[in-house]
């Protein structure tokens, strides 16, 4: 058997520390799930987790960061493909309810929201990491907007946090809606909607792009 690095060997514990964490961020809340518990449940000991994470707070705005860093690429690689602006709008709705179905990822993000909500040293912290979550928002959805030769409207960066709230809110409607024929009427009647609402919204190209 090969011998990890150093350096693969941190990045495996940290792996390993963050799905324990997410784990029991989504089945106790941020309260209910101690340090103690997650390193246990990752095979580890309290000091493992203090040598790469200063607190549960640290551990969880990285766990939303990789999260939305992942679905953030998926969302380019559909946007890049050379296929109509249609099917790339439903391949993104589908993707979207696959992510809601991973519901320790969801619950996990919601968690994150509400501890922003209630802590503000924890709000100012997080601040960073929601300006990454709304660039890599705008930077999608301006994908869009180029492929239908529009330009993205003064009010961008404000449709970014509302696919952003959205997609958590519609996810939270998947996992209450266990029934594949009702998440399918949520994905055609509100979501593909959502996303072509926004398109509407661009702005006509401009004298360069004529």
């Amino acid at each position: 058997m090969t011998r990890l690095s150093r350096t693969e060997s941190r990045d495996r514990t940290r792996r390993m520390l963050r799905e324990a964490a997410m784990r029991a961020f989504a089945r106790g809340g941020f309260a209910g799930a101690s340090v103690e518990s997650i390193a246990e449940a990752a095979g580890f000991s309290g000091g493992a987790f203090y040598a790469n994470y200063r607190s549960k707070q640290d551990i969880l705005v990285d766990i939303m960061r990789r999260l939305q860093t992942a679905e953030s690429e998926q969302w380019q690689q559909v946007i890049g493909t050379d296929r109509s602006t249609d099917e790339i709008i439903d391949e993104l709705a589908e993707r979207a309810e696959r992510f809601a179905r991973r519901q320790d990822w969801l619950l996990t993000k919601v968690e994150l929201d509400l501890r922003a909500a209630r802590n503000e040293e924890f709000r100012r912290e997080y601040d960073a990491c929601r300006a990454e979550l709304r660039q890599q928002a705008l930077t999608m959805l301006e994908g869009l907007y180029t492929r239908e030769g529009k330009r993205p409207p003064p009010n961008a960066p404000v449709l970014a946090d509302a696919w952003l709230a959205f997609s958590t809110g519609i996810g939270l409607c998947y996992i209450a809606e266990n029934d594949p024929a009702s998440r399918e009427v949520l994905r055609k009647t509100v979501f593909i909607p959502f996303l072509r609402g926004l398109l509407v919204q661009g702005d006509p190209p401009g004298p360069q792009q004529t």
